[in-house]
């Protein structure tokens, strides 16, 4: 019997048929990788974002000196003078997130962030000295903040707090 080099049809038909199951095994587990990243990396942004704005609502909440400081409050907007006297507001408009200043009976409108809920993405509640819903502002003793961030399909719901200062 003489020695045959080489291959058989069969044999070269199996071997590229492994060769493609690997590749089709290794391609979709890259693709469900980079999905995975592109979502995490999603709610990264929108987190970072709004934890950004948050603390930026917050601490300009906790400069307020005492409630008869708060010229108007809803659901949806709340605006007062700090303790530098300079008249400052939050809202939303659409998916803008919205903060106000008036410099020299002046109003000027900065951008906080543009990736809120549509309705309710900024809420504001409004609560007396024994943590009781209020209306009334000169019973205000605290001021939750509400925010909802959308990144493309996802989510984020940030809750942040200031007690109103008696000074």
């Amino acid at each position: 019997m003489k020695n045959k080099i080489g291959v058989t049809l069969i044999e070269l038909i199996l071997v590229i048929t492994g060769l493609a199951i690997l590749s089709f095994s290794l391609a979709s587990f890259i693709t469900e990788a980079m999905e995975a990243w592109v979502y995490i990396r999603g709610q990264e942004t929108a987190l970072s974002t709004g934890r950004t704005s948050l603390e930026i609502i917050v601490r300009e909440l906790r400069r307020i000196s005492r409630p008869q400081n708060i010229d108007y409050i809803s659901s949806s907007e709340c605006r007062f003078i700090d303790t530098t006297s300079t008249k400052v507001g939050f809202r939303q408009s659409g998916q803008d997130l919205i903060r106000d200043h008036w410099e020299y009976l002046t109003l000027v409108s900065n951008l906080l962030t543009s990736n809120l809920a549509t309705s309710e993405g900024l809420s504001f509640y409004y609560y007396d000295s024994n943590l009781n819903p209020t209306a009334v502002i000169p019973n205000i003793r605290l001021i939750k903040v509400h925010l909802q961030i959308v990144k493309g399909t996802q989510g984020i719901v940030l809750e942040d707090a200031a007690r109103i200062r008696n000074l």
